[in-house]
């Protein structure tokens, strides 16, 4: 998300960079640009949404695998 975004510390903005939109919003809150991002801009909002979502899958499996290599390394432990 912070790539569309310019955080301007002497004056605490962060103007949106998106092409012909030119947005200023007071600081540098997340939940702020994710709101201006899915109020003016859905498209790209909808595309942070979607790589958020296979990230947290991708964490979930490989949590899932840890899981699963530990039970079974506990299993093999326990029948020795």
């Amino acid at each position: 998300m912070w790539q569309y975004f310019c955080y301007e510390p002497s004056v605490d903005r962060s103007s949106c960079q998106v092409p012909d939109c030119g947005s200023s919003l007071k600081g540098k809150n997340a939940t702020n640009m994710l709101t201006h991002l899915k109020s003016k801009h859905k498209n790209i909002a909808e595309e942070i949404a979607a790589a958020e979502q296979q990230r947290k899958l991708k964490d979930k499996t490989s949590g899932n695998q840890q899981h699963l290599s530990d039970m079974v390394r506990n299993m093999t432990s326990l029948c020795m």
